[in-house]
């Protein structure tokens, strides 16, 4: 309800099919738990056993996963930022994720380490952009 004309505003309701009030959430989708890398030893094996690809602010290794979805696990150390700030980088890269994972060819499981925070959002973007174009 506003409070000063005292009109009453409807709800933004999201529903199960993924729209808001009839509107499609995008074309990339959400990102869902399922497009998380959790595990220690998935983490470890990609560290071990994937690819390398060093950009200027992200470290990436990535290895195929045989399964339906590609995965993403983040990485920031606490040296390099604080809390907040290593909060917004994995925010950002997040939703870097959802919006370019429909353009891989194949399912990966890709781990990305933080490894510079000075930089553009735009630069960041084209920077993981870039590292995705080399994976494909």
């Amino acid at each position: 309800m506003n409070i000063i004309s005292g009109e009453s505003q409807p709800l933004k309701v999201i529903s199960a099919s993924g729209t808001t009030n009839g509107i499609p959430l995008g074309i990339a989708g959400k990102f869902y738990k399922k497009n998380r890398i959790k595990k220690k030893k998935d983490f470890i094996k990609v560290l071990k056993n994937g690819y390398y690809i060093k950009e200027k602010y992200y470290i990436c290794r990535f290895i195929e996963n045989g399964l339906s979805e590609s995965r993403i696990g983040i990485i920031v150390k606490k040296k390099l930022l604080n809390a907040v700030k290593r909060n917004y980088e994995k925010r950002v890269l997040r939703e870097f994720f959802r919006v370019n994972k429909n353009t891989l060819k194949n399912n990966y499981d890709i781990v990305i380490t933080v490894i510079e925070n000075a930089g553009a959002f735009a630069e960041k973007k084209a920077c993981f952009e870039r590292i995705l174009l080399k994976i494909r």
